[in-house]
């Protein structure tokens, strides 16, 4: 079986419902009313553990304490520990309220002639304070005015009130026509009071506010001040005002004119100096300047700064009073002109002499001007003798001092004085060579601005323009810093002169040349186009017919002044003249065709090209180009020739008319010239010789029927009319064969 256990517990719930006791405690005496001595009430609640108050609009705190400074019911709720609220409250009034008045034991506030015062008495408050510094309820008063009380309840608060009392009866007092102020002036013036009254009224001065004397002649006229009372009176009733009316009549007194700081005159310095005017017052009175004594215009900077003067005035015026001083104290200030600084009687620089010289500095100032000299251009120290007397410089410095007004110059006048050391002689060589002519200024030396003499004693240096002379001696001294050495150093000159050139005056060339073409014998050659021309001409420069040019030489380096002078001739061939076309044999060569000319060549080109062998055989339809040479000057134009060759053989022609008409003359073989191995026999019909010639047709070897071998006919003699063999026998070059022609020959002779 199942053995089932049990326990139990338990809890004790108790029940905390009760609410806490709220209080509140008053910290400013128990005070719940607001004041113009409590302003501010201070609790604090008590009974719980937190608190929340408010003014039944808003939470105000949630702090035990809280300050109330406006009226209003105020609830804290109190919490507790256990979190049960209760509330309390308090109500906080306001009593901020005072209020003055014043009352008067006759009724009304007029006072008259029977009515002479009135009891004013306040109320509304504890204490009271009166406009006449009473502090009782009740005052007196006996003259019209307005009368105020502060009263003060005993909440603390204040009001104020005021009354005004007026009198009726007694006229008004005077008017016053206003106090009179007004400064000394000399002579010194006359014030008289015055006041107004209304039509039958009068006026009485007095000089007491009340009883006093009467015064008859209310005016005042001395340094210092017074015052009358004016009394209205009714001309009717004899009432007499009341009151008063003072008027004070015051003459100031005039200050002492300043005290002058004393007049300022002074030398113009550089920049120029500014003197300032100044005078001095007591202590309460000030300076005003004029720049007049009297009148003027105010100077609000009583300064100068320029040469001249100006008087300033001072006037004295007093702070309280503003009355100024009856004269002004003049301040004059004045700059005296610095006199202008000595004119210079120069700079002096010379060079030195032996026994060595003494330079004096000099410079000028006007009359009435003295002059001190000094070692440095501003202060420095004086120098009695501006002197020196030594190889170097010193500047000394000229001040200008005026002998009236002892002023000195602003600036010093420099004056420098310089000896120069004498230099040493120039060097270089003794001896000097030049090439044909050289101007003295081309000696050459060592040394600064060179003068050159004819002795080392002359006085008179040469030009050094003009020309040496050979083998002359000449002296030159130097210049430095434009002292002339005192020894001179000795030249002698020589002159290298080259002969021209020599060569052929004429020179003769082909078609064209240059200038390198010119043939000469000498050295260094140059070529010019004038005989004073100074630029040579290029070697490659073309001459120019019938000029002439001029040739120098130089040897060693000198040229020759004198040239050579060659004309110039060129000669310029035409080419040789033909026809352009020419017909011939076709076994021709071109020796055989036809120019007209001198020593002919020929080429196969126009320019340039081959020159060709006359012997060379035609070739037909080419061009063939012929130039002549004339006096060895080949012509640089061609003839051009074209042939046209046509077959070319040995024709004989068998008649000879012997007439003398200048036709068929002699034996005609055409194209013989072809064939110059040859010979030519001719036989009488009977076989005799008559007739015999190798290498016919050449050389005017032809035959005119004259016999030239002995025999039936004489050699020499004329043949006789009749018929002859002939025999012609021929190599052809040609074809290299030899051949022989025959046939019979008439001869017609007019013997």
């Amino acid at each position: 079986h199942t053995t089932r256990c049990r326990d139990t517990t338990s809890v004790v719930i108790t029940e905390n419902t009760t609410l806490p006791t709220p209080g509140i405690t008053n910290n400013t005496g128990g005070a719940t009313e607001l004041t113009c001595d409590i302003t501010t009430i201070s609790l604090t609640a008590t009974g719980g553990v937190a608190y929340s108050w408010d003014d039944g609009v808003t939470i105000v705190s949630s702090i035990a304490d809280l300050s109330i400074t406006t009226p209003g019911t105020y609830t804290v709720t109190v919490t507790d520990t256990n979190g049960c609220s209760d509330t309390t409250s308090v109500v906080i009034t306001e009593n901020l309220e005072a209020t003055a008045d014043i009352t008067t034991n006759t009724g009304n506030n007029v006072l008259t002639c029977l009515i002479e015062e009135i009891e004013l008495t306040a109320s509304g408050g504890n204490t009271y304070s009166w406009s006449t510094g009473e502090t009782t309820a009740m005052i007196i008063v006996n003259s019209p005015g307005t009368y105020t009380v502060t009263v003060t309840g005993i909440n603390g608060c204040n009001d104020s009130t005021g009354i005004i009392i007026t009198f009726e009866g007694a006229p008004d007092a005077p008017i016053s026509g206003g106090d009179q102020s007004t400064c000394e002036i000399d002579p010194i013036q006359t014030l008289t009071a015055a006041a107004s009254v209304p039509v039958g009224q009068s006026i009485t001065w007095y000089d007491a506010p009340a009883a006093g004397n009467i015064v008859a002649d209310p005016s005042w006229s001395a340094v210092g001040s017074v015052t009358y009372y004016a009394q209205a009176s009714d001309d009717a009733t004899s009432c007499i005002s009341l009151t008063r009316t003072p008027v004070t009549l015051e003459i100031l007194a005039a200050p002492d004119a300043p005290i002058s700081g004393g007049d300022q005159s002074t030398c113009e310095i550089d920049p120029i100096q500014t003197l300032t005017a100044a005078a001095s017052v007591p202590a309460g009175q000030s300076i005003t300047w004029y720049d007049a004594p009297a009148a003027g215009n105010i100077v609000a900077d009583p300064s100068w700064s320029a040469v001249g003067s100006v008087t300033y005035y001072a006037q004295a015026s007093d702070d309280a009073t503003g009355c100024i001083s009856l004269t002004r104290t003049p301040v004059t200030l004045e700059i005296l002109a610095a006199p202008d600084a000595p004119i210079s009687g120069g700079d002096q620089s010379t060079c030195e002499i032996d026994p060595i010289q003494t330079l004096t500095a000099a410079a000028s100032v006007p009359v009435g001007q003295s002059i001190t000299w000094y070692d440095a251009p501003a202060a420095g120290n004086i120098v009695a003798d501006p002197s020196w007397s030594a190889v170097g410089s010193v500047t000394y410095y000229a001040q200008a001092s005026d002998d009236a007004t002892s002023c000195v110059s602003l600036t010093r006048t420099p004056v420098t004085l310089e000896i120069l050391a004498a230099p040493d002689a120039p060097t270089g060589d003794s001896e000097q060579t030049f090439c044909n002519s050289a101007l003295l200024a081309e000696v050459t030396l060592n040394g600064m601005d060179l003068l050159w003499y004819t002795s080392p004693t002359s006085f008179t240096p040469l030009n050094t323009n003009n020309f040496v002379v050979n083998g002359t001696i000449y002296y030159a001294s130097q210049t430095i810093s434009g002292c002339e050495s005192n020894e001179r150093f000795a030249v002698q000159t020589y002159l290298d002169q080259p002969e021209p050139p020599q060569g052929i005056a004429n020179q003769v060339f082909c078609n064209s040349a240059i200038v390198a073409d010119l043939t000469i014998q000498g050295t260094d050659i140059l070529w010019y186009d004038s005989i004073t021309s100074e630029v040579p001409l290029a070697l490659d420069a073309a001459l120019i017919f019938n000029n002439s040019y001029y040739a120098s030489q130089t040897i060693e380096g000198c040229e020759s002044q004198l040239r050579f002078e060659v004309s110039v001739d060129i000669l310029i061939p035409q080419a040789p003249s033909g026809e352009s076309l020419q017909s011939t044999c076709d076994l021709a060569s071109i020796e055989d065709l036809e120019v007209e000319g001198a020593q002919i060549r020929w080429y196969n080109s126009l320019t340039d090209g081959i020159e060709l062998d006359p012997e060379t055989q035609l070739t037909n339809g080419q061009t063939y180009y012929a130039s002549q040479t004339i006096s060895g000057c080949e012509s640089i134009d061609r003839l051009a020739i074209t042939v046209d060759l046509f077959p070319c053989e040995i024709k004989i022609y068998n008649a000879m008319s012997l007439n003398g008409n200048g036709q068929n003359e002699f034996m005609v073989i055409d194209y013989v010239a072809f064939y110059p191995i040859n010979t030519l026999e001719i036989y009488t019909r009977d076989g005799n010789l008559v007739y015999q010639q190798n290498q016919y047709g050449t050389n005017g070897n032809v035959f005119r029927g004259i016999a030239n071998v002995s025999g039936v006919v004489g050699e020499g003699n004329a043949l006789p009319t009749g018929s002859y063999l002939y025999v012609f026998q021929y190599v052809d070059p040609f074809r290299e064969i030899s051949e022989v022609k025959k046939g019979f020959l008439t001869l017609t002779s007019n013997e």
